[in-house]
Order: C-alpha cells, then sequence, then structure tokens
C-alpha cells in the first residue's frame, strides 16, 4: 500500500488484509474522524485569540512573551493532532493569520512594554515557569 502521507499506512493494509483494528495497529480502533477533525480546530483557533486578548491588555513583557509562545504551540499542537483531510482547506491559514497578526502586535508593543509590572516579581516569575513546565509535555508531542 502506498500513500501520500506522513503517516504510516501499515494499519490500513493489514485492515485490507482483514486483520482486525486492534491487532493492525496495537493501539485498538482509531479514533474517529470527528474527533481528529475537532482537535485540528480546537487547537489552532484558541492560541492566536488570546494572544490578540493579551496583546491588547498585557502590562509587561512578561504577559506578552508566554502568550506569544503558547500561540505558536497551539498552532503546531493543531497542525500535529488535526486530520486536515476532512477540515475545510480556508481554516488553516486564518488559523495561523490570527497568531501572526498577534505576534505583529506584539511586537509593535514590545519596546513599549516594562519587563516586569504589577504582582510581585517571584510571583510572576514562579508563575511564568510553571507556564514553561506545562509546555514541555506538548513540545515533546509535537517533535515527530
Amino acid at each position: 500500500m502506498l500513500g501520500n502521507t506522513d503517516k504510516g499506512v501499515e494499519p490500513i493494509a493489514l485492515r485490507l488484509l482483514g486483520v482486525l483494528a486492534r491487532d493492525a495497529d496495537g493501539n485498538g480502533p482509531p479514533l474517529p474522524v470527528w474527533i481528529t477533525a475537532g482537535l485540528a480546530v480546537v487547537f489552532t483557533f484558541p492560541g492566536g485569540l488570546s494572544l490578540l486578548g493579551a496583546v491588547r491588555r498585557a502590562p509587561d513583557r512578561l504577559t506578552l512573551a508566554p502568550a506569544v509562545a503558547w500561540a505558536v504551540l497551539y498552532l503546531g499542537l493543531g497542525h500535529r493532532l488535526g486530520n486536515w483531510s476532512v477540515v475545510p482547506g480556508r481554516l488553516w491559514p486564518l488559523g495561523v493569520g490570527l497568531p501572526a497578526a498577534g505576534i505583529v502586535l506584539a511586537a509593535y508593543r514590545w519596546r513599549g512594554l516594562p519587563p516586569l509590572a504589577g504582582a510581585p516579581p517571584w510571583r510572576r516569575l514562579t508563575s511564568a515557569a510553571f507556564s514553561a513546565l506545562l509546555a514541555a509535555p506538548a513540545l515533546v508531542i509535537l517533535t515527530p
């Protein structure tokens, strides 16, 4: 079996040969199409939308930098986990455009923001470190 994709086609070939789905890929039956299409949409848009909101109300650079990182990370998760073969192709450029617009606006505001403002510095830095710890597993998912 040949496939024009970066995902393995061996489970499909084994299913065509009559092997049960749970034996073909070792993971059980694949996720339904509506779930994988939902993952594509759900992970693509929230990062860009939250970044646009953060750019508008960010009091300092320590708030803005993680928002940019999370927007890019969510976009990568939407691309990696979603089934883009069933989602309309017009949604991907829109999903990429939201974080891109947010990044441009963040770069525009960056010079005018103080490095750290608001809550006590130790609390803000702890929050940023915790955010980085949460992002680490997502980065592992994104690496092939």
